[in-house]
């Protein structure tokens, strides 16, 4: 499936589940509008916007197919959030940080994939699509937290 391959039919895919924990409104605002425009599958986004909220969240078994992490998160930071997830859903960081520590961490804790987020909105689009092209097929199930 690719994301912006507008010939699939939409009405016939079971919606994918995304948790975007991300504490920048504008972040989300433009995850939903990358995934609207351009992605035939639907999707249906739960916002989060801190780590400790995200981990209360987690712990109550929230229904997801997919988490997309920032690290720069208040309360606690994604990193953290990270150390705590179970990894049996795909969760990919999706952050603006370039230090090459960051990528190096969150990959050794767990997380999937490690994207840097595009300043060019046409690359924004591209890579949230990419991320539901990649990891929104799963259907792993079970807890979120070890």
């Amino acid at each position: 499936m690719r994301c912006y391959d507008k010939g699939m039919r939409p009405h016939a895919v079971r919606p994918i589940k995304m948790l975007v924990i991300e504490d920048n409104l504008a972040d989300v605002l433009l995850i939903r509008e990358a995934l609207k425009s351009s992605c035939p599958v639907p999707v249906e986004v739960t916002a989060i916007e801190d780590g400790e909220e995200a981990l209360a969240q987690l712990r109550r078994g929230v229904d997801t197919d997919i988490i997309v992490l920032d690290l720069n998160l208040p309360k606690v930071n994604g990193h953290s959030v990270l150390k705590e997830c179970r990894k049996d859903k795909p969760i990919v960081v999706f952050s603006s940080s370039w230090n090459e520590a960051d990528a190096t961490r969150a990959l050794a804790l767990g997380a999937r994939e490690f994207l840097r987020k595009p300043i060019v909105y046409d690359e924004y689009v591209k890579t949230v699509c990419g991320i539901i092209d990649r990891w929104g097929n799963s259907s792993d199930a079970g807890e979120l937290l070890t």
